[in-house]
């Protein structure tokens, strides 16, 4: 049997209550964009 790993991105938590971190509301109309890269390396 093989393994597998499931990498999942996500704001931080508690940023909603925190001003001084990135927004995790999206306004009706208005666009979310989100770049993830990940680098692996052996």
């Amino acid at each position: 049997m093989g393994t597998a790993h499931c990498l999942e991105t996500q704001g931080f938590p508690d940023a909603v209550n925190r001003p001084s971190f990135s927004s995790q509301i999206v306004r009706p109309g208005k666009v979310y964009k989100h770049d993830m890269v990940f680098k692996f390396s052996f």
